[in-house]
């Protein structure tokens, strides 16, 4: 599990994954130094973990959980923004960047059904060339242990209304589809309720 410790090296390797795995997503048309600071406050909130699936020293994999949202994102904004702005700044003359900010910032408060747990899963990755090698199942079991661990019997899960293989991943774990929403504007999300199985023993 990536802390607080981590040398920027691995936060920049995180964010080279997402990049390249997530290549049409908001946040990474914001950039990898963008990604990798973001990734390492994230990191340090009490609120958010990020377990990693790693080959021959290098990051192949990485899940981001969240506790709470809308806490996450505040203790980003109260610890990290003066690391986070400079990246950003430049990107902030485009209307299009500060809308979809805004939406994102936004997210945490909608929602597709009631009674939603608030707990759920940030970002899920792994590289193309290992996808359906069980790195990904290995990934969301050690998911569980840790929302186990913290005491959270179930989250949400969003994921993009076009990403098929991610939904039948979901569907195939157990995750129970409840609505969709638009995160961003026209741009339609799937919602999933997943109940995290208690370990034997």
């Amino acid at each position: 599990m990536l802390g607080r410790q981590e040398s920027p090296e691995r936060f920049a390797a995180l964010a080279r994954l997402h990049s390249s795995e997530i290549s049409e997503g908001f946040l990474t048309s914001l950039g990898t130094p963008l990604l990798s600071k973001l990734y390492r406050a994230i990191s340090r909130c009490p609120q958010a973990f990020i377990v990693v699936a790693s080959v021959d020293g290098g990051i192949v994999g990485f899940l981001c959980g969240s506790t709470d949202t809308r806490r996450v994102y505040r203790h980003v904004l109260s610890t990290s923004w003066a690391s986070l702005l400079p990246p950003l700044a430049r990107r902030l003359f485009c209307w299009r960047t500060v809308q979809r900010c805004w939406e994102t910032l936004r997210y945490p408060s909608r929602s597709a059904a009631p009674d939603l747990p608030s707990a759920e899963i940030l970002n899920f990755c792994v590289t193309h060339r290992l996808q359906g090698g069980g790195i990904g199942r290995r990934l969301f079991a050690a998911m569980q242990s840790e929302f186990e661990r913290r005491g959270i019997c179930q989250i949400r899960i969003v994921t993009g209304a076009n990403q098929l293989s991610a939904i039948r991943f979901y569907e195939k774990l157990g995750a129970e589809p409840v609505g969709s929403l638009e995160v961003h504007a026209r741009s339609e999300s799937r919602v999933f309720r997943f109940a995290i199985e208690k370990a034997d023993g």
